[in-house]
């Protein structure tokens, strides 16, 4: 067992008695493994005021319990074929220390017994191992108890259309709710909707949101309601309510739970830059309803992509009606028409802005959320093929879905070849050393 683990964490112990014989011996059993010496003193104090009267067995009985280094072998054999590693078992124990001594037998008993209880309705002992290793008591819970407290659950919102298989998806994801009290999830579920029922928030909205973000299963509905007015209250002289976040949280659960703090910070700071540009708190707020990880996302990031599609139109890239105002005020009016697309990645908008310029054709925006990006990788490599240009099969044909693929490099258009080839380099479909690599050999051209 060669890898080190990091140390644990866990509550220090007093250090100043002297080391019981037990403690000792304890300490000694957990040689074999490739722990640090002060995880392994943990895991000792923590197994010997644990199990404080496992002294008094007989030697042989002893022996076995000390056994410690075949135990873990020993489960981790049981389940090898469904990924479970020494190093993921260790993990598991040095937060759960009476891994180290429980029967192997009794864990794959429980595991697999469980997911039998649970084969039809999607569990694997792949799935359950991986929670397990998050949430390390999974490995020794009584099926039974599992079984009986899930199925309770969904029977309390089967009318609401909870399942057992949405659950299961969402335990794997939340290992917690696997052992989590069934009349306690329905308490808390069932009085923050009654907080907000004249608002719209049903029983089925939010356990749908639930099952996205599992941890709404255990969040406590006093808290949850109190961010949603505190941040609705921050934002309530632009316009905000409450039916109106609610309906923007259903469809990004994480807005359930995001500090207002943070989400007001966020959007006034992107707000402020752009003033110039026409874009208000009150618009943003408008889009972001349209698009609601726009009350999540980095204010850095949505900046830079605005500042991207400001330079493109700046740039004669885009087809906007600048008739009344000015381009950098006709651009930000279509991306708040259109919001879809200030969360495009970096490198989509990218590709569109090089196929827009080498075909000399300026991008409709109102169009592109209408065009998915394999759509544009296809024309892209159909543009290139035809431009036949010594520079090629540089890019892997499996990525640009074309019979002869070509970079995207034309005497007339360099620069913005350049920029494709960065951009297809950051999706992965060119070796960003093959991308400086002929990058370099274009530079050299030039001169």
């Amino acid at each position: 067992m060669a890898t080190v683990l990091p140390s644990l964490i866990m509550e220090e112990l007093p250090t100043e008695q002297k080391p019981t014989p037990q403690y000792e011996r304890i300490r000694k059993a957990l040689e074999p493994f490739a722990l640090d010496a002060a995880t392994k003193d943990k895991v000792a104090q923590a197994l010997e005021r644990n199990n404080a009267n496992w002294s008094l067995r007989d030697v042989t009985e002893s022996a076995k319990y000390l056994d410690f280094e075949t135990k873990v072998n020993n489960v981790v054999s049981r389940f090898s074929a469904e990924g479970l590693t020494v190093e993921k078992y260790l993990a598991a124990a040095m937060k759960q220390p009476s891994l180290f001594c429980q029967s192997p037998v009794t864990i794959e008993e429980n595991i697999r017994n469980l997911v039998g209880c649970f084969s039809t309705e999607g569990l694997t002992v792949e799935k359950y191992l991986a929670a397990a290793v998050k949430q390390p008591s999974l490995f020794y819970q009584s099926p039974v108890t599992i079984e009986e407290n899930i199925r309770n659950l969904v029977g309390r919102f089967s009318a609401e259309g909870l399942t057992v298989e949405k659950y299961l998806t969402a335990a794997v994801q939340q290992p917690p709710l696997f052992t989590q009290s069934p009349t306690t999830i329905e308490e808390n579920i069932r009085n923050l909707v009654g907080c907000f029922s004249t608002e719209g928030l049903t029983v089925e909205k939010y356990l749908a949101a639930a099952v996205k973000q599992p941890s709404l299963f255990c969040q406590s509905p006093v808290t949850i309601e109190e961010n949603i007015r505190n941040l609705v209250g921050r934002f309530s002289a632009e316009g905000l309510t409450v039916e109106k976040y609610l309906t923007a949280a259903v469809q990004q659960p994480s807005l359930f739970t995001q500090s207002p703090v943070t989400i007001e910070e966020n959007i006034r700071n992107l707000v402020e830059p752009f003033s110039a540009e026409g874009l208000t708190v009150e618009k943003y707020l408008a889009a972001a309803m349209k698009q609601p990880t726009l009350f999540s996302r980095s204010p850095a990031t949505i900046e830079s992509h605005i500042r991207l599609f400001l330079q493109m139109g700046d740039e004669g890239v885009l087809n906007v009606n600048t008739a009344e105002q000015s381009m950098s005020k006709a651009v930000m009016g279509e991306l708040l028409k259109a919001p879809v697309l200030l969360v495009l990645a970096e490198d989509n908008i990218l590709q569109r802005q090089a196929l827009a310029r080498l075909k000399q054709k300026p991008l409709s925006l109102s169009s592109i959320p209408s065009i998915n990006k394999a759509k544009i990788t296809h024309q892209l490599a159909e543009y290139v093929a035809a431009l036949d240009h010594p520079l090629h099969d540089w890019v892997r044909a499996d990525e640009l879905q074309a019979e002869t693929p070509r970079t995207v490099i034309h005497t007339n258009s360099i620069e913005y070849g350049e920029m494709l080839l960065v951009s297809l380099a950051k999706r992965g479909a060119l070796d960003p050393a093959l991308c400086t690599q002929v990058i370099n050999k274009i530079e050299k051209g030039r001169g």
